[in-house]
């Protein structure tokens, strides 16, 4: 026998596409297909917290915060944001020029000064 729980339908909740938890995958130019249409999903609320946690990884921008053990265990995404959170400031970048005609102990010599 079924329980009541078991029995109930849950309603679907229309949201925008770029509201989605998994936006378009084929947006490879970083923007989202078919901007304002509106799909059926599930109610956020109805989700388990890892399928937001590992939705907002996927989406991750630097200074968000990860949460959620299995969002941080993520080796890949894990060591792609510690990629780019550990890279120079690009304004940091200084122009280092050497004439191949030259010796290049030289250039290095005066670099290091």
């Amino acid at each position: 026998m079924l329980s009541d729980k078991t029995k109930t339908i849950v309603p679907l909740a229309s949201i925008l596409m770029e509201n989605d938890l998994y936006p378009d995958r084929s947006a490879t130019d970083n923007s989202i297909k078919n901007k304002g249409q509106k799909i059926s999903r599930l109610p956020l609320d109805e989700f388990p917290r890892t399928t937001q946690d590992m939705s907002k990884l996927y989406q991750w921008k630097p200074g968000d915060v990860i949460r959620g053990s299995f969002a941080k265990s993520n080796t890949g995404m894990m060591g792609y944001i510690r990629d780019i959170e550990g890279a120079p400031n690009e304004s940091e970048y200084k122009a280092n020029y050497i004439n191949p005609y030259k010796l290049v102990s030289e250039k290095l010599k005066k670099s290091k000064k």
